[in-house]
């Protein structure tokens, strides 16, 4: 019964991945017998399997984000929260006006981000899966899917136009 719950889990994620809708994802949940009373109710959010995102009973993954394989194995990375932005705010700005990313910033903000579909990841675990292969791809990765890339573009075009505003005055 285990292995099935498992299998029908894998199937939800899997069609969330590819787009499906949650209707889709709701049909597979029928295929599930309901439990009797020598068979425990299912939990609406079980840890997954490691290397597999949280799904809920719906269907859905709990933050989308973009596949990243790290040590063999593909990881959701999801967007920075506000807290995690804010807590590294500083290191993030000094990275964009011409520091370099140190692999414990890309690590902890990989934490952050990974911990919101796997909430049993430790700081431990993403130190071994970032290395200094994958460190700007999972670095990069981390801005763009966050949208820190297209602040920081918006910022510099509006900082571009106020430098040019004053000349096209005169």
């Amino acid at each position: 019964m285990e292995r099935k719950r498992m299998i029908v889990r894998m199937l939800k994620w899997l069609l969330v991945l590819c787009g499906h809708q949650h209707q889709e994802a709701a049909q597979v949940a029928v295929a599930l017998p309901n439990p009797g009373p020598e068979s425990p109710a299912p939990v609406a959010a079980q840890p997954a399997p490691e290397g597999l995102p949280v799904v809920h009973a719906q269907g859905t993954m709990r933050v989308p984000g973009r596949e990243l394989q790290l040590a063999g194995e593909m990881y959701v990375i999801a967007p920075l929260n506000a807290a995690a932005v804010k807590r590294f705010r500083d290191q993030i700005k000094n990275v964009f006006v011409g520091g370099l990313p140190d692999i414990e910033l890309v690590a902890q903000l990989a934490l952050c981000s990974l911990q919101r579909n796997y909430p049993g990841m430790t700081l431990a675990r993403v130190e071994e899966l970032i290395d200094y292969d994958n460190f700007f791809e999972v670095w990069e990765t981390l801005l763009n899917v966050s949208g820190l890339v297209a602040q920081a573009k918006e910022m510099a075009r509006r900082v571009q136009e106020q430098m040019e505003q004053p000349a096209s005055m005169g």
